[in-house]
């Protein structure tokens, strides 16, 4: 052994902060949230057997698709810490309208693609992001492009372990524009989103959220305060290599809330959004140097209840 050898502390390739922000964020080891968002509902909608509008106390609930299906929530598949990869998710929503609905109204499951690219920039402590979503209806089985979301990152802290960002998030109206039947007001605002996310690691553990205001531009649709955390584990995990293998493996648990300001409860017209609460668990599978695969399951825990259950697959890919 040469002299001196003995006083040199072993490598950790995951205790050694990499210098600066671009080569953080290539670690390979940069959990997302998973997300929750089904929020907005149609107001009251009173209708007769032949499905059209009346005055009277019958009535129906469906998702708000430009909204409910726009996945443009900041804790939808994203870290507080910038990062460079191409995103493609999948989610699907049982039972939408949950028990907003009436025992004589039929199931509406909703399903959502999102296609997305984030960049980065200024050494790797801000980024560009833009998502694109696909939605469609049990109801309505045609496709539909939803409301394109543009997201600005920032990180002022960016190490190994710790992130603490803010951005700004820009909902633009290219999806379907709800109508509602009875005032006919048009439904599909821009949503201006101001969001604050922080991320920490302690070894095996780590925890990672954003505390989000979604502005609406336009009075159908109430400004909606959004919490998220998550807390995850690494169960598993080696330092990533080039070969195409699981090299680690994360158990995570997230709580969401959304807390409206305005249009509050299951009666609000033309757009009701519910004071909720749902909880998400899942799994990040990392794959070689590169790649992420989450696999979550999600449930409401507050009445009344947006949807029964959901379902989340998402793959991102580092570059």
């Amino acid at each position: 052994m040469p002299p001196g050898a003995e006083t040199q502390p072993p490598s950790d390739a995951f205790t050694q902060a990499p210098p600066g922000g671009t080569e953080a964020a290539g670690g390979g080891y940069s959990p997302t949230m998973l997300g929750d968002s089904v929020a907005y509902f149609s107001g009251f909608q009173p209708i007769n057997a032949q499905g059209m509008p009346i005055t009277g106390s019958a009535g129906r609930r469906v998702p708000i698709i430009a909204l409910s299906g726009a996945g443009f929530k900041i804790a939808d598949d994203d870290s507080p810490r910038p990062q460079d990869r191409g995103i493609a998710n999948f989610d699907y929503y049982s039972a939408v309208g949950g028990s907003l609905r009436s025992k004589a109204d039929s199931e509406i499951a909703l399903g959502r693609e999102v296609i997305g690219y984030e960049r980065t920039f200024l050494d790797g402590n801000a980024s560009l992001e833009f998502r694109l979503p696909f939605v469609e209806s049990s109801d309505n089985r045609t496709i539909q492009i939803a409301d394109l979301t543009l997201i600005a990152k920032y990180a002022f802290i960016n190490t190994a372990d710790t992130t603490l960002s803010t951005g700004l998030g820009l909902t633009l109206p290219t999806g379907p524009t709800y109508v509602d039947p009875l005032t006919g007001d048009k439904v599909d605002p821009t949503i201006v989103q101001l969001f604050v996310g922080y991320r920490r690691e302690l070894g095996a553990f780590y925890v990672l959220g954003f505390s989000t205001l979604a502005i609406s531009c336009s009075d159908t649709v109430p400004t909606v305060w959004f919490n998220d955390i998550g807390l995850g584990w690494y169960a598993y995990r080696e330092p990533p290599s080039d070969r195409i293998s699981i090299t680690g493996i994360a158990p995570t648990a997230e709580l969401h809330l959304t807390t409206p300001f305005g249009h509050e409860g299951s009666n609000a017209s033309p757009v009701a959004v519910l004071d909720e609460a749902i909880t998400t668990l899942g799994v990040h599978i990392f794959i070689g140097p590169l790649r992420t695969l989450t696999l979550g399951l999600e449930y409401p825990i507050s009445g009344p209840r947006p949807f029964d259950s959901g379902f989340i697959a998402q793959f991102w890919c580092t570059f």
